[in-house]
């Protein structure tokens, strides 16, 4: 750090964070049903009541979990689905014009 001090916000981001890397941890270690949030905030070292005022239950914070993981995955196959189409259309515009496809 350089000496700065964080500010609440970004004290607050910084816990939200670290309850969602314990429970990736937990739940990649012990499946969605056998995770309790008890183990979560153990890991992170908060008050069970800490987690509660970040997320309404465990089902949203797997639910952000699966979100942050599948939106990347999304939009890469989105970008493939634009970029296909594109060469889709340069191809079809080259075999109209009688030169071969790539």
């Amino acid at each position: 750090m350089d000496g700065k001090r964080k500010s609440r916000s970004e004290k607050k981001a910084d816990r939200r964070e670290a309850i969602k890397v314990a429970a990736i941890e937990v739940f990649s270690e012990r499946g969605y049903h056998a995770t309790k949030i008890s183990e979560i905030v153990r890991r992170v070292g908060v008050a069970q009541g800490t987690f509660y005022l970040y997320y309404e239950s465990k089902q949203q914070i797997f639910g952000e979990l699966l979100t942050d993981f599948l939106t990347p995955v999304v939009e890469t196959v989105a970008n493939w689905e634009s970029r296909r189409a594109r060469l889709r259309a340069r191809c079809s515009a080259k075999s109209s014009h009688g030169w071969a496809c790539c």
